[in-house]
């Protein structure tokens, strides 16, 4: 059920961080596991579960991947598509509430000094248009419309599968003009997993890498700026009401305002 699962999962447009967490979850749970997925109990599988960690964000992970595996069974018509799986009944793993890691300007301009051009366009697409990794690694050159000071995302690019469109700021627009010249619109722009070049960037900008921090810092930084959650919620394919929740007043007006003037010439002047 495992190696079919992940045969199909394989095919689909998913990211390669997706899958290989897919690939490591269901590999553990089935050395853990010998016989029927219809033979596994709750109870034994709330223990498992409790086993892998004491991160309930770790253990929260596996959960959900067990949960896309069962879901997969219950298509296949392995297991009663009628009735809930006992990983739909596993308790739920809650990891307590922290606040978004972001970037400074000066942590940014040292990212954008250090990156080569694939990186570099990486890094602006979501540290300053909240474009999430994953997003990011499936956009191609014709997602860019400069003409049009947006960035249009489709459904299946889209974490959500909704299509969106995100209004870019001016130093945005003025990274992004240059690098989208020349360029096969249908050509992916980071052409590919991103993680190796970024490892690089950091160890020659020496900037401490923060998971998730560039949309973070977009979103901190935009809704601080334009005081405008449904703007910002928009632009960055969020929910308002968890926006305001984790994202209201992290950052200063002054700084937001000098994270959304980083351009090409902020690095020129380092």
């Amino acid at each position: 059920a495992v190696r079919l699962f992940l045969e199909s999962a394989n095919g689909r447009n998913l990211s390669a961080a997706y899958l290989s967490a897919l690939k490591l979850h269901l590999t553990r749970f089935a050395e853990a596991f010998v016989g029927d997925l219809e033979d596994i109990t709750t109870l034994e599988l709330d223990d498992y579960l409790r086993s892998i960690s004491d991160a309930p964000r770790t253990c929260q992970s596996h959960r959900l991947s067990i949960k896309q595996l069962f879901s997969f069974a219950q298509r296949k018509q392995w297991l009663n598509p009628n009735q809930p799986t006992v990983a739909d009944t596993t308790e739920r793993f809650k990891a307590p509430p922290s606040e978004p890691c972001i970037f400074t300007p000066a942590e940014m301009i040292r990212l954008l000094a250090a990156a080569d051009p694939i990186t570099q366009a990486y890094l602006v697409i979501c540290g300053f248009a909240g474009v999430r990794r994953s997003e990011a690694e499936r956009m191609t050159w014709g997602a860019i419309s400069i003409e049009n000071k947006s960035l249009i995302l489709s459904c299946q690019i889209t974490k959500t599968s909704r299509r969106r469109v995100c209004a870019l700021e001016p130093n945005a627009v003025e990274w992004l003009t240059p690098m989208v010249e020349g360029k096969n619109p249908q050509e992916r722009i980071c052409g590919g997993p991103i993680r190796a070049r970024l490892d690089n960037t950091v160890r020659s900008a020496k900037v401490e890498w923060k998971q998730n921090a560039l949309r973070h810092s977009y979103v901190s930084y935009h809704l601080e700026l334009f005081g405008n959650a449904p703007m910002t919620a928009k632009n960055a394919g969020h929910d308002v009401a968890v926006l305001e929740q984790h994202y209201l007043q992290l950052v200063h007006k002054s700084t937001a305002a000098e994270w959304f003037n980083i351009r090409p010439s902020s690095i020129i002047h380092e």
